[in-house]
C-alpha cells in the first residue's frame, strides 16, 4: 500500500492478515524537495501471539542444518517455532511464516570460528545451538 498522500508526521493503516510486511519512508518537503527512502524494516504478525507471562515456560524448537560454506561466507538454514525470533552470532536471521530461517555469515579471520543460533519464542523463552566453523583462505 503506498501513502503518498500524507501530510502529516504519521499514517495509520490496519493489518488484519498475519504475514510479514516491510516498510520504508521518505519526506517531502512543500516545496516538492524529497529525502532518500529510508532502510527497509520488517514486522511479523503472528496469528495467535503469546504474551510474557502467560505461563509458557517450553523453549522452541531450533533445528539447524550443517552451514554451507563458500570460502569465508557460511549460509546457515534451519526452522524454529512459528513466530519466534532466531539470530546468528547477535544478527536478526530472516524467518518465515512457518519458523524456516536463513543468515548469510562472514567469517573475517582464518580458523575456528563459533557461530551462535538462538531461537527466542513471544514468551521469551529461548534455545541456542552452537557450531564450529573453519575458514582457511588460500
Amino acid at each position: 500500500m503506498d501513502l503518498d498522500d500524507r501530510t502529516g508526521l504519521s499514517a495509520r493503516i490496519k493489518v488484519s492478515r498475519e504475514g510479514s510486511y516491510f516498510w520504508r519512508l521518505a519526506a517531502i518537503t512543500r516545496a516538492g524537495v524529497s529525502s532518500d527512502w529510508s532502510g527497509v524494516r520488517r514486522f511479523r504478525l503472528a496469528s495467535e501471539p503469546v504474551r510474557a507471562g502467560s505461563g509458557d515456560t517450553t523453549p522452541p524448537e531450533l533445528s539447524v542444518l550443517p552451514p554451507q560454506q563458500m570460502g569465508n561466507l557460511f549460509l546457515i538454514f534451519g526452522k524454529t517455532e512459528r513466530g519466534a525470533v532466531v539470530t546468528v552470532n547477535t544478527e536478526p536471521a530472516d524467518v518465515g511464516n512457518d519458523g524456516t530461517f536463513k543468515k548469510t555469515v562472514t567469517i573475517e579471520r582464518d580458523g575456528y570460528a563459533l557461530l551462535v543460533i538462538k531461537s527466542v519464542d513471544a514468551a521469551g523463552n529461548e534455545t541456542i545451538r552452537r557450531m564450529r566453523v573453519f575458514v582457511e583462505t588460500l
